[in-house]
């Protein structure tokens, strides 16, 4: 396995990220994210790529795709991630959770009850 490091410069060294996966889900995809994080053209090769809350040519190329639009996606796809990305606060609100249970932290963070 290599260093997240190692990964995020690489990443940042491509032009375009392939992908085998429904379009309905790649929203789910860490794989996707990854690339969007990172401004890599994301390219669909699944024979039936639409579908879902990203449409192809905006947000992903597909096979027939120009590759001359690709800085254009990557930069529509990188913006949607910035506007979408909730798994940094679930990380931190774990993080969070974990320093007050290894701290002692007795009592519930958040709690409506009295």
């Amino acid at each position: 396995m290599q260093p997240a490091e190692e990964i995020s410069t690489s990443l940042l060294n491509a032009r375009i990220g392939l992908l085998h996966y429904p379009a309905a889900y790649v929203t789910k995809s860490g794989v996707m994210a990854a690339y969007m994080a990172h401004g890599v053209v994301p390219v669909l090769v699944q024979p039936d790529p639409f579908g879902g809350k990203l449409k192809a040519g905006t947000h992903f190329a597909v096979r027939d795709t120009s590759i001359k639009r690709g800085a254009e996606i990557a930069q529509t796809a990188a913006m949607w991630y910035d506007e979408n990305v909730h798994s940094r606060q679930t990380a931190e609100k774990i993080l969070t959770l974990t320093r007050h249970a290894i701290n002692g932290y007795s009592r519930p963070i958040h709690s409506s009850r009295r």
